[in-house]
């Protein structure tokens, strides 16, 4: 049994979460103490419900609700197949989609490569995606990263494991152009600047 009080292990369970910080998962927990019991009750139930109703698809790693083995963009017969583009999350997706109707495939790497990951290749979906670009007819691959250190670093480190395959299979390497501004990451960007980066990508 844990020795710290329920209070502060949610507020560390909620420090787990990308951009909560200690004072921010504090201010949870108080205006979970606000909420009648009912909303705590099926609050719990859905967040039980997440591993069994929510799964990732098997060709791009997208998280989605269904019964399915691929999403609705990898089942979807007329999206664009030579066209493939890599996000670091999740939401990236959603984001693009709202955007900047993009047609072709996606491919979640699950994170970026940055100093604190000891091997990106087991970390991230690297191997992965590796394989899915050496078996499909791949005209271009976008790299949809943010304009931050880390994801200039996710960038290069895929093009260099994309060397040799790029070279046999004469596929374009794309980037989103101009138009986010360093230090942005993709999920933060309005759909505009989005779009704008997107059609100017080179």
């Amino acid at each position: 049994m844990s020795d710290k009080s329920l209070a502060q292990q949610l507020s560390e369970g909620f420090q787990e979460l990308p951009g909560v910080g200690p004072r921010q998962a504090q201010r949870f927990v108080y205006a979970l103490l606000e909420k009648e019991e009912s909303f705590l009750k099926n609050f719990a139930a859905l967040i039980t419900a997440l591993p069994g109703q929510i799964k990732r698809c098997e060709q791009c790693f997208w998280a989605f609700e269904g019964r399915t083995r691929l999403c609705q963009f990898c089942g979807d017969p007329q999206r664009d197949a030579h066209k493939l583009l890599i996000v670091e999350r999740d939401t990236d997706v959603t984001n693009i989609e709202r955007a900047t109707g993009y047609s072709g495939k996606y491919f979640v790497l699950g994170g970026s490569v940055s100093p604190t990951r000891t091997d990106p290749q087991k970390e991230l979906r690297l191997k992965e995606l590796y394989h899915a670009v050496s078996t499909r007819p791949i005209g271009e691959l976008i790299l949809a990263l943010s304009a931050t250190s880390e994801g200039e670093t996710t960038g290069i480190y895929i093009e260099r494991i994309m060397d040799k395959l790029q070279k046999k299979q004469q596929f374009r390497i794309t980037r989103l152009g101009r138009g986010l501004s360093s230090g942005a990451e993709l999920e933060y960007s309005d759909g505009d600047t989005l779009k704008h980066a997107f059609a100017n990508r080179a």
